[in-house]
């Protein structure tokens, strides 16, 4: 029905979930209705039973009240009798019995009996002194007085001499002061009195009770209808008898079913007072009665919800989902680029306002595209001025690279020329002076166009790295060793302060030690004569409780430092490195490139430099890395060995 009444899409859409919501809250009032009917049959199926066994107590007190006003009123006259000694003046007995008989309507009893040692009955007090006596030596309650005298015993019931009529007879047996048996007193009680006293107990209607000897013998019952009281049939009979043997409490015998309801309830209990059993039943007609008027409360309930929650899914319907159908429709004829046809009306305030919100949205879109198209053509054109600047860089690193490596040629023919100077044989101090002063000028001129050729190629992102394990120690000691080759640097004093334990990291050696000698290159152009350069390593960890490693190099500044301040370089010195000069170390006194170098070899592993200065001239640089290029493992490489 719901299908023909809306399309079943495939995909998750508010009408479909719409649907789901229908048929779930209709599921869900489906079986709360039946939980609830389930409930409340069980529920009101034990407070029946709980109603049964407060009936049985009433019914039981009436008729502990009645047989313990008995054994009293048995008692009396049976002490009264051995007193005055009526057992042996049976005319005086007869007097005194039918004295009790003449009591009227509120005399509870029907006969009182005289039975002699003889256990003969001889005085009754309806008859008086019997003509002739008869025996009652078979009654079991007799011979319970016989053997426990002074004892009310209940016996079982006794049909009338005349008649139909049916009798519970109670016995007292009597002995003398010597204690000798002289007989036994017994009262009978009209079983139908009786019973319609225990009946006029019960509260519950629909309540009727059966009473049964503790071998199942049939006493009384309410007998108000033919099906009132469950016959005993084998299996009650059987379930009677298992539960007097283990003296049972009480025991459910069958209870109505939700799914059979002809069933009556069938609950026995013993008598507390007494032994015997009283099977309490239920009429299944007023338990259906009762059941069907509380479940018409609860269906009710039920209902009214049901009413209520099926028009709040009509008033969503009506007042959400169709105006959001229409909303979905505009948006997808803005998205297609069509003009939004009408918008909803009818729907609540806040789906009006969310239809002008998209009729702006729709304005606002067109105005994105008109920008998006003007966006487009401006990135086409910094797209096309990027080329061109790139070219431009590309182009202007290739001239760089190519005009210092042809100005090197001429160099490189200098210094050849140099060296077979220095070998000359008439040579003077002065003429070695002035050829050593060529040559270190020589040498700082071709490291300066190594160094422009290096940051050509770093800036056109042409370098390739070639990144291994190197530990941070040894890398300081090296760097040291390539600076103190420069020949105006060897005079410079170096300390080295560092952790025995640091960590390795991961560079491109050649790289790193280019950036260190740049850095020492750079602090010894200003360094004040007779003072030393202080090179340290350590782990810091920032803010963030990460690794960083910082090398930090120290040195005074009072007054800048020209190469003559170290004296000129021997001809021997020179001629120790007539090998072609590294490529990867930085032997340029000018500050301006040394530090650019540096800070363009730092930034390849996002590292930093900084420059400080102190008031007592003592200036520092830091080189700080981050811990990406950190290796955890401690080499510990004995540095004697690498000075070696």
């Amino acid at each position: 029905m719901i299908g023909l009444m809306y399309p079943y899409p495939k995909k998750a859409t508010i009408i479909r979930d719409f649907i789901f919501m229908f048929l779930i809250i209709f599921v869900v009032l489906v079986f709360v209705g039946c939980a609830v009917a389930y409930k409340t049959h069980d529920y009101y199926a034990h407070e029946t039973v709980n109603s049964l066994k407060e009936e049985h107590h009433r019914i039981d007190r009436t008729f502990h009240t009645e047989t313990n006003f008995a054994s009293y009123v048995l008692e009396s006259l049976a002490r009264q009798l051995v007193h005055d000694d009526y057992t042996h003046n049976p005319q005086k007995m007869a007097t005194l019995l039918g004295s009790f008989h003449a009591g009227g309507k509120d005399n509870p009893f029907y006969e009182l009996m005289w039975v002699n040692a003889d256990l003969n009955v001889i005085n009754t007090s309806k008859y008086g002194v019997l003509d002739v006596p008869y025996t009652v030596a078979d009654r079991d309650h007799i011979k319970k007085a016989l053997t426990a005298p002074w004892r009310a015993h209940i016996g079982r019931p006794i049909q009338g001499m005349q008649g139909e009529q049916w009798f519970l007879p109670i016995s007292l047996g009597i002995t003398d002061i010597q204690g000798t048996f002289i007989g036994v007193l017994t009262v009978t009680f009209d079983i139908q009195e009786l019973t319609h006293k225990m009946q006029s107990s019960i509260q519950k209607n629909g309540v009727n009770f059966a009473m049964y000897t503790n071998t199942l013998t049939f006493v009384t019952d309410s007998a108000q209808s033919d099906d009132s009281i469950v016959p005993l049939n084998e299996d009650i009979l059987a379930k009677f008898y298992k539960a007097a043997e283990q003296s049972s409490d009480s025991e459910i015998l069958s209870m109505p079913s939700i799914m059979r309801r002809n069933l009556s309830f069938a609950l026995y209990q013993k008598s507390q007072y007494y032994p015997y059993l009283f099977c309490i039943t239920y009429d299944h007609q007023y338990f259906n009665d009762e059941i069907i008027s509380l479940l018409k409360a609860r269906m009710m309930q039920i209902l009214v919800l049901a009413g209520f929650l099926f028009i709040l899914l009509w008033l969503i319907r009506t007042r959400l989902i169709y105006p959001i159908e229409h909303l979905s429709e505009v948006a997808k004829n803005i998205i297609s680029g069509k003009s939004p046809s009408y918008m909803p009306r009818g729907g609540s305030l806040e789906i009006e306002q969310l239809g002008n919100h998209i009729s702006k949205l729709s304005a606002c879109i067109e105005e994105q595209k008109r920008v998006s198209h003007e966006l487009k053509l401006k990135n086409q054109y910094l797209g096309r001025t990027k080329e061109t600047v790139e070219l431009l860089t590309r182009a202007r690193s290739d001239f760089l690279y190519t005009t210092m490596h042809d100005i090197q040629k001429p160099l490189a023919r200098v210094h050849q020329s140099i060296l077979e100077m220095l070998d000359y044989e008439h040579r003077t101090p002065a003429y070695v002076e002035q050829v050593n002063e060529i040559s270190v000028g020589v040498y700082h001129l071709n490291q300066m166009l190594e160094d422009i050729k290096f940051i050509a190629r770093t800036e056109y992102n042409s370098l390739i790295l070639r990144e291994t394990v190197v530990h941070v120690n040894f890398a300081l000691h090296r760097a040291v060793r390539q600076f103190h080759e420069i020949p105006a640097f060897r005079h410079v004093n170096v300390k080295i302060h560092s952790d025995e334990f640091m960590p390795s990291v991961l560079v491109d050696e050649d790289r790193f030690l280019h950036m260190l000698v740049n850095i020492l290159c750079g602090a010894a152009s200003h360094i004040v004569q007779g003072t030393s350069i202080e090179i340290s390593a350590h782990i810091e960890f920032n803010k963030q409780i990460s690794k960083e490693l910082v090398i930090e190099i120290k040195y005074d500044a009072h007054h800048l430092l020209s190469t003559q301040d170290f004296g000129a370089s021997k001809p021997a010195d020179l001629s120790a490195s007539r090998a072609a000069l590294p490529v990867i170390t930085s032997r340029v006194v000018h500050e301006t490139i040394c530090f650019a170098l540096a800070r363009m070899l730092a930034s390849l592993y996002q590292g930093e430099v900084a420059i400080a200065s102190s008031k007592n001239d003592m200036h520092k640089i830091f080189l700080r890395f981050s811990k990406n290029i950190l290796i955890e493992a401690m080499d510990n490489i004995p540095l004697a060995d690498e000075d070696a």
